[in-house]
């Protein structure tokens, strides 16, 4: 997958409180980042991910539709890295949505 950000992460258990999709990008799509929030359709764009592969990323939302991460794009800032203690792991290993 495209970017820096690996194919897998570790998320807070608590994120499970919020109840959470793992879906395909939807038009629309923003995410909070250190900087501010911005739409992923401009995220996809700055790192050259071609619009037939952006169906082919999986976007983790919780239950209101707020992005938490995109796999090998981004994270966001209401999803923090998970350093020590229990931990809800997802690794991505083929994705396709429609």
């Amino acid at each position: 997958m495209a970017g820096s950000v690996p194919d897998a992460a570790s998320f807070s258990p608590a994120l499970l409180e919020r109840g959470l999709e793992l879906r395909g990008f939807q038009p629309g799509d923003r995410m909070r980042l250190t900087y501010g929030t911005k739409k992923l359709k401009k995220l996809f764009a700055e790192q050259r991910i071609a619009a037939s592969e952006r169906a082919r990323l999986p976007v983790l939302a919780d239950s209101s539709g707020e992005v938490l991460w995109v796999a090998g794009v981004a994270r966001s800032v209401h999803a923090p890295v998970v350093e020590a203690g229990p931990a809800l792991n997802i690794t991505i290993k083929h994705a396709e949505f429609s």
